[in-house]
């Protein structure tokens, strides 16, 4: 299975991410995490609990993409909810920006392939 190494706040990590079980994840985690920020807004908790479970919901997004160990690599030991926050929106943007040119490249390079084949008059 193919990995593919992307970057989150400055720091790489791979994951299958063209797997449907990943891309899975990926899609049902982030619609996750965002309830359990806005769930946690809502609450009569103080803020201190407010603030660790909204940064909890982020790290627990990114171990369950990348593997247990990933968001404390990406966020350090200690980390601060604006941190998380930006990590999400690496997070969001992640196929749009990272992952899908790494596949139009790869078709680019595939239709370059079969264009010369094409020319030289070779079987397609």
């Amino acid at each position: 299975m193919k990995m593919l190494e992307v970057t989150i706040l400055g720091v790489k990590v791979s994951a299958p991410l063209l797997n449907p079980k990943t891309a899975e994840a990926y899609e049902k985690g982030m619609n996750v995490c965002v309830r359990r920020i806005q769930k946690s807004g809502e609450s009569e908790e103080d803020g201190a609990e407010v603030l660790r479970e909204q940064c909890n919901a982020v790290t627990d997004y990114i171990d369950e993409v990348f593997g247990i160990g990933a968001s404390r690599r990406i966020l350090g030991a200690e980390t601060d909810v604006l941190t998380c926050l930006d990590a999400l929106a690496d997070m969001a943007n992640l196929y749009e920006a990272q992952v899908v040119p790494l596949i139009k490249e790869k078709t680019a390079k595939i239709t370059e392939i079969l264009t010369q084949a094409g020319d030289k008059g070779d079987p397609i």
